[in-house]
């Protein structure tokens, strides 16, 4: 029979044998038989909370030095792929080599490519993987609330 339990108490539970290692407090339950929940083993809770902690990155240089850095890494990509797309409207498309169209074909490769790796870019860049990080977080809060709203609400029975 599951149970629902109701916190009583923190108790500190540290996932590691050392001495120093890091703690932290998780629900001494009493148990109602409400139904609902099953109890957690408060190692796991502990390994759960450790995972959801935000992380805090470092960066050396200036948003100089990355857009630099960013420009380095995909010119190259780029433009082999605007001259492709160059190249694939003078023969795919028959327009003449040195058109105002065939420059936009070149331009519109070259931009989309830049745009795609600009994103990547963006999003695997330490800033972006904060923003995941509290994206992810917010949602694991969003969820607790909501089960706790609705835990309140079954009690009121609204």
């Amino acid at each position: 029979m599951k149970q629902r339990g109701v916190i009583i108490d923190m108790r500190p539970v540290s996932t590691l044998d050392d001495a120093n290692a890091p703690q932290t407090y998780v629900p001494v339950r009493g148990h109602e038989p409400t139904g609902g929940l099953a109890e957690m083993n408060p190692v796991e809770l502990a390994e759960r909370q450790r995972a959801i902690t935000p992380t805090q990155e470092n960066l050396t240089g200036d948003y100089k030095s990355r857009a630099i850095g960013f420009s380095i890494k995909t010119w190259q990509i780029a433009l082999i792929v605007g001259v492709a797309m160059w190249l694939f409207s003078r023969v795919g498309a028959g327009v003449p080599l040195f058109s105002i169209r065939a420059m936009l074909w070149l331009l519109a490769g070259a931009g989309v490519v830049w745009m795609a790796a600009f994103a990547l870019d963006l999003f695997l860049s330490p800033a972006g993987v904060a923003w995941y990080n509290s994206r992810r977080f917010w949602n694991h809060l969003d969820r607790e609330q909501k089960e706790r709203f609705d835990y309140w609400r079954k009690q009121r029975q609204d």
